[in-house]
């Protein structure tokens, strides 16, 4: 959210893997917003002595953590694994539809009739997309895209694949 609410230190073992996937599926946050930076900043606190593999789970939809992620990725092994709905770029023309964003509560409406509308939406999605691919590139991050819904196992494989290449290619 907009703040850390929830510090579960590392362990091994299967167990605590169980209660990390626990603990994602039911915590209710309280906060509102993102603030991606604050986490990465407090991890970066938190990490100062040793080195670390860091999982980045988020969908990016938020400003002003650049200098965070380039601070903690200078230190740190990052790997993201970023949540992107593939419904966001193939709108159905269903009409004037209202998208509203559940965390800020910001309405935007939308006619998905026109073809303007829409492509003009597709655009700024993947122009968007560009920068954040081209800033993860660029900090040597690697990272797999994951739908919601869909089984993360296929792209959480091919970003081991990914990353063992890089690793062996010594970049």
């Amino acid at each position: 959210t907009d703040r850390v609410e929830k510090f579960i230190p590392p362990r091994k073992g299967l167990r605590h893997a169980h209660r990390l996937v626990r603990e994602l599926l039911f915590h209710r946050p309280q906060g509102r917003g993102t603030d991606l930076a604050v986490a990465l900043e407090f991890l970066q606190r938190l990490t100062r002595r040793r080195r670390s593999v860091v999982f980045l789970f988020t969908d990016f939809h938020t400003d002003g953590y650049e200098r965070a992620l380039k601070r903690l990725a200078a230190r740190h092994e990052v790997l993201a694994l970023i949540l992107r709905d593939r419904r966001e770029r193939a709108l159905a023309p269903l009409g004037v539809t209202r998208f509203a964003d559940l965390e800020t509560g910001e309405e935007r409406w939308l006619d998905l009739r026109s073809p303007q509308a829409v492509e003009q939406w597709q655009q700024g999605l993947e122009r968007e997309w560009q920068r954040r691919r081209h800033l993860l590139t660029q900090l040597r991050v690697d990272f797999a895209e994951i739908p919601p819904g869909e089984s993360p196992l296929l792209p959480l494989m091919e970003l081991f694949r990914k990353r063992e290449r890089r690793l062996r290619s010594g970049r």
